[in-house]
């Protein structure tokens, strides 16, 4: 990835649109988030890795209303 492009949301979120196969541009733009204190940060990484499908469950619980705003109030099914 550009350095340059590494310094915005936009260009983060540029690279994975270009290869959401690619695990190395979700779990840059993951710590890019955790830098901020944003907790979806660290649901990317977990969810990057199926191991931690678990925990990534519990983190979306807690942070329910942060991650999905008002999506928060529908019910979601899995």
């Amino acid at each position: 990835m550009d350095p340059d492009a590494q310094r915005t949301e936009a260009g983060l979120v540029t690279a994975i649109d270009a290869d959401s196969d690619d695990d190395a541009a979700f779990l840059v733009y993951a710590d890019w988030l955790i830098e901020r204190a944003d907790p979806r940060g660290e649901l990317i990484a977990l969810q990057r890795d199926p191991a931690h499908h678990t925990v990534s469950a519990q983190l979306l619980d807690a942070y329910r209303a942060a991650l999905l705003g008002s999506l928060a109030e529908s019910e979601v099914r899995s």
